[in-house]
Order: structure tokens, then sequence, then C-alpha cells
């Protein structure tokens, strides 16, 4: 290699890690983000579910979708009748970051 694909490829380099440097120059000065808290909440067959369809269990299930709309977990009568389980996993996030 010659002196001037030397001095080219140390040019190269040395820009190239600039960037870097001043990254985490401004990760040094930010302050931590702000963070929001949500729930995911991931229903799942409950000890009570079966595959059979019957007037009580379509009942149970529009009540169930009725109250998704409501968002109310401690109210939902597919959890309540055994028919469905809940997970509750929580998650941060930067707030702002979802709608």
């Amino acid at each position: 290699m010659n002196v001037r694909a030397s001095l080219l490829l140390a040019f190269i380099v040395s820009f190239s890690l600039l960037p870097v440097g001043l990254y985490a120059d401004e990760q040094k000065s930010s302050s931590p983000p702000e963070l929001a808290s949500y729930y995911f909440v991931l229903l799942t067959r409950g000890p009570e579910w079966t595959a059979e369809k019957t007037p009580a269990t379509e009942k149970i299930q529009a009540a169930h979708l009725a109250n998704i709309t409501k968002l109310q977990i401690e109210s939902a009568p597919a959890v309540q009748a055994g028919r469905l389980t809940n997970e509750i996993h929580p998650w941060a996030t930067r707030k702002g970051m979802l709608p």
C-alpha cells in the first residue's frame, strides 16, 4: 500500500469514527428520558373453557366482547366465569411513544 492510499484510509477511518464520539458525548449530557408505563394483557383459555357453543357460552362471549370496549379488566365476565384468564405484562417506554 502506498503512502497516498494509507493517508486516504486514515482520513476515512478518522471521520467515520467522529459521529461515534459525538453520540457518546450527547448521551452523557442528556438526562434520562421520561418513561410511561403501559400494560399488555393476554387473555388465555381458563379452566372452564370449552369449544362447545351453547346459549350460555355465547352469552358470556357477547358480554366479554362488550366489556373489552370498556377496557374494564376487573369486571370481565369471561374472566370471572373462568372461561379466560389474563396475564398482565408491564412495559415501560419513552413517554409519548404511543398514542
